[in-house]
C-alpha cells in the first residue's frame, strides 16, 4: 500500500525523524568525501556530476529518454530528446540554462567541468537548426511569450533565478534559523509560485464518427526542474554543506502541491535528497576507482600529458568523439588522435560502434565500479542512525533521573 501524499495521519514521527537523520548523515558523508578526495578524483566526479545534472534536469522537466538516447545526443549521433505537451521547455534550452548555471558555480571544480563540457559538447545547447540557444532571436516563433512554461534565449526567462528566490526568500542566506534545514526547505517549497506548480492535466472532448473521445491535454507546464539546481546553494548557506552540489531531480512534483501535508512533504524530501546523496557517493567511489585504474595504466605518461584529462572527459560524459576532444581541449586532430591512441593502447577506452564513432570507457572483466558501494553506504548510515538513537536514549535516561 502506497503512502497517501495528502494525509499525514499515517506518518510515524519516529519514521520521519529517522529519515531526516539518514538524510543529514548522507549529506555529511558526501561533503566529507568530496573534501578529502584527491584533486583528480574530484575533477572526474565533477564531470560525472555535470552529466547527471543534465540528465536529471531533463527527466524532471518531463522528458522520457534512455541512456542510449542521451549518449547519442552527446555524441552528435542523434537529436535532443523529444518533448510533448507536458515538457517544461525545449531540451536544448534546458541544457543551455543548466550548463550556464553550473559554469557560474562557486565550486571551482564544478565550474571548470561545466566549462569543459560546454566547449566539448556545445551542440547540447543548440536547437534543431544548430543555432545556439543564446544566439537565437527572442522575437522568433521559437521563443514563447511570458507566462507558464515560458522560455527565452537568455536562460529560459530567468527560471533558475526565480527558483533561487523561492528557496532563499530574502533571509534564507542566514544561518540563524530555528527550523532545521530540511524543515525550512519544506516550508519554502510549500509556497512556490505558479511557475513551479506541478503539471495539471485536463481533457478535451472531440466528436468523432464513433462518438465523443476524450483527449488528455496538459493545462500548464511546470519549471520545477530548476529548484533542484539551487538546493545545494541553500544547504551551503545554512551550513549543512561546504560545496553547492546540485541536486537535480530530487524535488518531486508531489511536494510542490499546495494540498500536500507538511509531514508528508518533509518525509518525501528527506528520502529523495538522502537517496540523491547516496547516488553521488557511489559516483564519487566510481571516480576514485577509474582514476586509480588510469594512474596504473599511464605510469609512463609525462606530467604534461593530456591523456588523463581526456580519459576523465570520456569517463565523465560516458561517451565522447574525437571532435569533442579537439573542441574541449583546443587540440588539433592529430594531437587528439595521438592521445586517443595512447588510451586505446593502455586498454582504458574502447571504440563505441555506431555512426558517431565515439569512445567510451573500456570494460574490465570482474570490474564492478561502485557496484556494492550503495549497500556499504546504506549499512553504515543505518548503523550511524542506530548509534544516534542509542545516544539520545542515554540522554533521555539522564534527564529522567531525579535531581539530587
Amino acid at each position: 500500500m502506497g503512502l497517501n501524499l495528502f494525509d499525514s495521519s499515517e506518518i510515524d514521527p519516529a519514521k520521519l525523524a529517522a529519515a531526516s537523520a539518514r538524510c543529514y548523515l548522507a549529506l555529511g558523508r558526501l561533503d566529507g568525501a568530496i573534501a578529502y578526495a584527491a584533486p583528480n578524483v574530484v575533477e572526474l566526479f565533477a564531470l560525472m556530476l555535470v552529466r547527471r545534472t543534465l540528465a536529471r534536469s531533463l527527466a524532471a522537466a518531463g522528458y522520457l529518454f534512455t541512456d542510449a538516447m542521451f549518449e547519442a545526443w552527446i555524441a552528435r549521433a542523434g537529436g535532443p530528446p523529444q518533448g510533448g505537451p507536458g515538457t517544461a521547455a525545449p531540451a536544448p534550452a534546458i541544457a543551455a540554462a543548466v550548463l550556464s548555471e553550473l559554469r557560474a558555480s562557486k565550486w571551482p571544480a564544478l565550474a571548470e567541468a561545466a566549462d569543459l563540457v560546454s566547449r566539448a559538447a556545445s551542440h547540447l545547447g543548440r536547437g534543431q537548426r544548430g543555432r545556439a540557444v543564446d544566439d537565437a532571436d527572442p522575437e522568433s516563433g521559437e521563443a514563447r511569450g511570458e507566462g507558464q512554461g515560458a522560455w527565452h534565449c537568455d536562460g529560459l526567462g530567468g527560471v533558475i533565478p526565480a527558483a533561487r528566490a523561492v528557496l532563499f526568500d530574502g533571509d534564507s542566506t542566514k544561518s540563524e534559523h530555528v527550523d532545521a534545514p530540511l524543515s525550512l526547505l519544506a516550508q519554502r517549497l510549500a509556497k512556490v509560485p505558479a511557475l513551479f506548480a506541478p503539471v495539471e492535466r485536463g481533457a478535451a472532448v472531440i466528436e468523432t464518427d464513433a462518438g465523443p473521445v476524450a483527449v488528455p491535454l496538459a493545462m500548464q507546464q511546470s519549471q520545477g526542474w530548476a529548484l533542484g539546481l539551487v538546493v545545494g546553494e541553500m544547504f551551503v548557506n545554512l551550513g549543512v554543506m561546504r560545496r553547492p552540489v546540485p541536486f537535480a531531480g530530487v524535488i518531486a512534483p508531489q511536494v510542490l502541491r499546495g494540498d500536500c501535508e507538511p509531514e508528508v512533504r518533509l518525509l518525501r524530501l528527506a528520502t529523495d535528497i538522502g537517496q540523491g546523496a547516496h547516488e553521488m557517493l557511489e559516483d564519487l567511489e566510481t571516480a576514485r576507482r577509474l582514476v586509480s585504474r588510469a594512474e596504473a595504466a599511464l605510469l609512463d605518461a609525462r606530467s604534461t600529458s593530456r591523456a588523463p584529462a581526456v580519459f576523465a572527459l570520456i569517463a565523465g560524459l560516458g561517451l565522447a568523439t574525437r571532435g569533442e576532444v579537439c573542441d574541449g581541449f583546443k587540440m588539433t586532430a592529430a594531437g587528439a588522435d595521438g592521445v586517443l591512441a595512447k588510451l586505446l593502447a593502455a586498454g582504458l577506452i574502447a571504440r563505441r560502434p555506431g555512426r558517431a564513432g565515439g569512445f567510451c570507457v573500456a570494460a574490465v572483466a570482474g570490474d564492478t565500479l561502485g557496484g556494492s558501494f550503495s549497500q556499504v553506504t546504506d549499512a553504515r548510515v543505518a548503523s550511524g542512525v542506530d548509534e544516534l538513537d542509542a545516544a539520545m536514549a542515554d540522554v533521555d535516561r539522564l534527564l529522567a533521573r531525579p535531581a539530587t
